[in-house]
């Protein structure tokens, strides 16, 4: 008997809680794949729900929770990090038996283990972080193909039904997106180096210009910077979420700074040009591609595509939502079409014969 596990699986009925930029956009690329799909959108604002409506990303709104979860056999959950766990549990005393529970928050460890505390939620939730976003936020700005090329990492744990993990799997590739797995534990220390660090320093850097001198910044000032702009109350949540993480990666930053701080102070210059010649270095191969060689096993591609050869990791693979792409940078959709998964195609061919 063939592992049900492993089987084509198609979404009948979506609950997305806080369908705002990341989550609207899962919902139009899931209604994009599977036409027939009832998605009921969650979220405190009527302005937002009436948007969610407009844009299409949901074809019923509510704004109670348990509401849009009750009978839903996918729910995804699309709200700051520190509330995650708690509609993840109560999002599981409502939904299908059979229901699959995912996320989109860029943290992982806690609210994995929190759970984790609920045996319930437990066997429905596999956590998952879309490495995507955009500088605006709302229903409104939410696309289709914001997944497209990107990559998402999944991470199940010992007690996570391999069943779940397929499942996340075939929802993101039908979104386009590449699938890496991870454990909670070592997403939350690559992303504290990839997305959180970055987004402290760049506060810093900010925090530390003479009022006096913001006429003179440039194109490099700004493009170190531009994540800055960042909503503070999301990213203070992310740093309590992953504080330890965080933590180490910023005493790493300070202790690489006071090495330059020492090297110039003794005018040893060659020190400098020897940290800059590296750093110069690692950010060309990331450019290049030559930095995936050491880069976690992808889980797959979607059908019918294969890793491209070269394909680069851009500095704006690790932005969280509220962050944009530098101008200039091409998307990875426009370098290439990613096939859907081939159940998906079958699924679009079948609804089209019934009309």
């Amino acid at each position: 008997m063939p592992d049900a596990s492993l089987q084509p699986w198609i979404p009948r009925r979506a609950a997305v809680i806080g369908i705002g930029l990341l989550g609207g956009s899962v919902a139009l690329a899931l209604r994009r794949v599977f036409p027939d799909l009832e998605i009921v959108g969650c979220a405190r604002r009527s302005a937002t729900l009436e948007m969610a409506l407009r844009t299409g990303a949901a074809t019923e709104i509510t704004a109670d929770p348990q509401a849009a979860c009750r009978g839903a056999d996918l729910i995804v959950i699309s709200t700051p990090v520190t509330s995650i766990a708690a509609q993840v549990i109560a999002a599981a005393e409502v939904c299908s038996d059979e229901a699959l529970i995912t996320d989109v928050g860029s943290t992982k460890e806690q609210i994995v283990r929190q759970v984790e505390s609920n045996a319930r939620a437990a066997a429905r939730f596999v956590g998952s972080h879309p490495i995507a976003g955009g500088e605006k936020t709302g229903p409104q700005h939410a696309r289709a193909d914001l997944f497209v090329g990107r990559r998402v990492v999944v991470t199940p744990t010992a007690v996570t039904p391999e069943r779940q993990f397929e499942r996340a799997r075939q929802l993101w590739q039908a979104c386009g997106a590449e699938v890496l797995r991870m454990s909670p534990a070592e997403h939350d220390k690559f992303l504290a180096a990839t997305s959180h660090l970055p987004h402290l320093v760049a506060a810093a850097l900010v925090s530390i210009i003479p009022p006096e001198a913001l006429p003179l910044v440039g194109s490099g000032w700004r493009d170190a910077t531009r994540i800055a702009a960042g909503c503070p109350e999301m990213w203070t949540a992310i740093c309590r979420e992953n504080a330890a993480a965080i933590e180490a990666q910023l005493r790493q930053m300070t202790a690489a700074l006071e090495s330059l701080a020492t090297a110039i102070g003794a005018n040893n210059f060659a020190a400098v040009e020897h940290s800059l010649r590296q750093a110069s270095e690692i950010r060309q191969s990331v450019e290049s591609g030559r930095a995936d060689a050491s880069r976690p096993k992808n889980e797959s591609h979607p059908a019918g595509e294969s890793s491209p050869a070269g394909e680069s990791s851009p500095a704006n693979e690790s932005r969280p939502a509220g962050e944009s792409r530098p101008a200039g940078e091409s998307r990875p959709e426009d370098q290439r079409q990613h096939a859907a998964p081939q159940h998906a195609a079958d699924s679009r061919r079948e609804n089209a014969s019934k009309r």
